[in-house]
């Protein structure tokens, strides 16, 4: 583009901007009201109904988007805690025997590596809305391979029981005096029953 073609645009647009100058002082601004309500309802009516319905929208889409992605950043955690309370109530003994299962469990398993108990205590229960804690003492006697095999045994039952404490003591050449306290979870039943 050269200078002459500039300097004829430039006179172009004076000369446009004379002949509006001179429609305006002569015709006046009511001569053109239609036009500049055209004018507004064409830029009102598309940045009312569009532009701005378009930014809710995408407003309201990225909020459901942040939304999810929290969900998903949460979700995972959520699934393996609820598969590992689920896992962990499998394990819990039966509901229906609250006061005696801990000891007559017990009692069963010493037995299976022929051990007789000296003595079981009563069941003490630590109750709250969900769990009881049962608690037993036992003390017996046994040579310490059928303790081991005890200890092994109880602790890797279906069910879950706990050696909370144990002491052994020497009594004799072969045997070992054995004090052992055992404790397990159950299920209230005001929580339902087992998964």
């Amino acid at each position: 583009m050269d200078i002459k073609e500039i300097e004829r645009k430039i006179r172009h647009l004076q000369r446009d901007f004379s002949d509006t100058i001179f429609v305006l002082q002569n015709k006046g601004l009511n001569f053109f009201q239609r036009v500049w309500l055209a004018v507004l309802l064409i830029i009102f009516v598309p940045y009312k109904f569009f532009y701005q319905t378009m930014n809710n929208e995408v407003a309201s889409l990225e909020m459901r988007i942040n939304t999810a992605k929290a969900a998903t950043k949460y979700a995972k955690t959520y699934n393996d805690a609820m598969e590992n309370i689920s896992a962990v109530k499998r394990h819990l003994p039966p509901l229906g025997k609250e006061d005696s299962w801990l000891s007559d469990a017990a009692i069963s398993s010493l037995k299976k590596e022929g051990i007789t108990p000296d003595s079981v205590s009563t069941v003490h229960q630590i109750k709250n809305e969900e769990l009881i804690k049962q608690t037993i003492s036992l003390d017996f006697r046994a040579k310490f391979p059928e303790t081991f095999a005890w200890i092994y045994q109880i602790e890797h039952d279906r069910f879950l029981i706990h050696v909370d404490s144990l002491s052994i003591k020497k009594d004799g050449l072969d045997e070992n005096k054995v004090h052992c306290t055992l404790s397990t979870l159950m299920q209230s039943n005001k929580a339902g029953g087992n998964s």
